[in-house]
Order: structure tokens, then C-alpha cells, then sequence
């Protein structure tokens, strides 16, 4: 006859082990269904995923941007009444005199007249994550 087997700290580690791979296995299923090809993202859920350059470059096509700058990877953004955006992410100020930061650079983009209020640039009424993926996207190119 084979004597109880006592009770110890692995028994209960055992069980934790056995949950574990049970509760995995089970998960399973429901991350596959979570990676079911579906229709393409929008651009408000790509901005809410940012730090993708393309986003920046759609929202700044999106938002009439090259009618006023040169933005390279923009289509149709050859605009000269504002500068070129081309090489921002190397210039020592932005908008006149502010350090260029992220930053500063979000912040110039959420209210230009703020900063510098005889600026020709409008408060094109960016949300935040707007602002911060086109600034991502222009301090993130290197042309």
C-alpha cells in the first residue's frame, strides 16, 4: 500500500501551472478570431495608432496642407505661401523662434495664432493625436 503523499508548497503550484495552460488554451480561439482580416482601419483609428508616418502624411493630404507647404511624400502638397516642411526635423526653430521640439512643434500645430499671433498659418482645429502624428510624421522624415 503506497502512504498519502503530503501536502506541500509544489502541490499548489502544480494546480497554478494546470490553470495556467487551461486558461491558454481556452484564450486561444479568441486571439485568432481577434486577427480576422476585416475591413481597413479608418484614419481616426490609424491616428488613435500612431506612430505611423503614412498617418501624418494622409491627415496633412486630408486637411488641404500642401495648398500652403511643400511637403515631400504629400501628393500635391507644392505650396509656396507657407515654407517647405521638407527637412524640418533639422532645423534648430520652428515658427519663427520656437525651439524645434516635439513639443513646441505639437503645440504650434493645435493653435499657430497663439504662439505667434501675426502668423499667416490658421488654427486649422487639429485634436491632439492629429497634432501628434503629423508632427511625428515631419520629425520623423529625413528629406
Amino acid at each position: 500500500m503506497s502512504a498519502a503523499r503530503p501536502r506541500d508548497s509544489h502541490t499548489g503550484f502544480g494546480r497554478w501551472v494546470a490553470g495556467a495552460c487551461f486558461g491558454l488554451a481556452l484564450g486561444a480561439p479568441m486571439q485568432a478570431a481577434e486577427r480576422l482580416p476585416g475591413p481597413p482601419p479608418t484614419l481616426s483609428e490609424r491616428v488613435a495608432a500612431a506612430p505611423d508616418p503614412e498617418v501624418g502624411r494622409s491627415l496633412m493630404a486630408a486637411l488641404g496642407c500642401g495648398a500652403c507647404h511643400r511637403i515631400p511624400g504629400v501628393v500635391g502638397a507644392h505650396g509656396r505661401v507657407g515654407p517647405s516642411l521638407a527637412g524640418l526635423a533639422g532645423r534648430p526653430y520652428i515658427a519663427g523662434g520656437l525651439p524645434n521640439t516635439a513639443d513646441n512643434l505639437i503645440r504650434w500645430l493645435l493653435n499657430p495664432p497663439a504662439l505667434a499671433p501675426a502668423t499667416a498659418m490658421p488654427d486649422m482645429g487639429l485634436r491632439p493625436e492629429q497634432a501628434r502624428a503629423i508632427a511625428h510624421t515631419l520629425l520623423d522624415d529625413n528629406d
